[in-house]
């Protein structure tokens, strides 16, 4: 019997989401482990992998974030630790097949998999000291500054919610002073983690990637929108170095998600391919767009200046 890829991800997925968090949602963790929650890359192409490839990757709690195939390890006279299990990863491929009757040919995408072995699984590795967790409160980070200074989007830091306005094309932020930490993210990651967030979803329009962002909170489109934005809250808070952890509002769509994929196993993939496409999106304009002072004060940043609080 041939493998149902979709379903055996989709599976996994939903056991992690109903443990009561989804898999890219990944915490700095305290101990002796600590795990890598950096975006896990390719030892011979030096890429990024994307997509549901990185929840993959992030579900075995590795430390550090460097993958291989066997034979990209053997390449590098490197062994594998006798007993260590691989990680599956996915790709599409294509299958061409020609139309009845007509000289068009059409390709078929289907799913197929490899395997991957992390830098610890080696003989030669050796655990380090786990790194220092940066301590943030109510700071600014520049490079996350400059970076959202660059895409060029309007944020707005008023009121007690966030998100982000078709109608404007604008995102608005909750004042930073009602912000909280969490035992695994502190104010400063949480303000930056619902901006990367509604980052996300100011990607959607159709002038920019042009996905069925939904109509209204409870429709399917619309959970899977936020399925988008918070994978892709994850994506950019790794690559910028900062904790990210489920929104406040999060338990409200965990039962639209867990519906979503039980009734079509095959739109995690899709969604997490989605929001790999915004992460990369939002990568892009970083070469086009440069503010006028790279400096980024805050008040070139955003229309309201945020004053210190406390």
């Amino acid at each position: 019997m041939s493998r149902d890829l979709h379903t055996e991800i989709t599976n996994k997925i939903i056991a992690q989401m109903e443990q009561g968090t989804a898999p890219w949602h990944k915490p700095w963790q305290e101990g002796e482990h600590t795990a890598s929650y950096e975006l896990p890359v390719n030892i011979d192409s030096g890429k990024r992998y994307k997509g549901i490839n990185i929840a993959l990757l992030w579900l075995g709690e590795f430390p550090t974030n460097e993958f291989g195939t066997f034979k990209q390890w053997s390449d590098r006279k490197e062994t594998i630790r006798k007993g260590s299990k691989g990680t599956t990863v996915v790709y599409y491929d294509f299958i061409e097949k020609q139309k009845e009757g007509k000289e068009e040919i059409d390709k078929i995408p289907f799913l197929k998999t490899y395997t991957v072995f992390n830098r610890s699984q080696l003989q030669s590795y050796k655990e380090t000291e786990p790194q220092p967790r940066p301590v943030l409160n109510y700071e600014r980070i520049h490079h996350i500054d400059q970076f959202v200074a660059k895409t060029g989007a309007v944020v707005y830091y008023q009121g007690d919610r966030a998100f982000y306005s078709h109608r404007t094309d604008e995102i608005t932020m909750p004042e930073r002073r009602l912000f909280t930490g969490t035992p695994t993210q502190t104010v400063t990651e949480s303000i930056y983690a619902v901006l990367a967030h509604e980052l996300t979803h100011w990607t959607g329009p159709k002038h920019r990637l042009n996905r069925d962002m939904g109509k209204k909170y409870g429709d399917k489109n619309y959970a899977l929108e936020e399925v988008v934005a918070e994978m892709g809250s994850a994506f950019l808070c790794a690559d910028w170095g900062i904790a990210d952890a489920p929104r406040p509002d999060h338990a409200q769509y965990i039962s639209h998600w867990l519906k979503a994929f039980s009734d079509n196993t095959k739109l995690v993939i899709p969604m997490a391919s989605q929001a790999s496409k915004a992460f990369e999106y939002l990568h892009s304009l970083q070469e086009i767009t440069k503010p006028a002072n790279d400096n980024c004060t805050p008040c070139q940043i955003e229309k309201v200046q945020f004053k210190m609080v406390g």
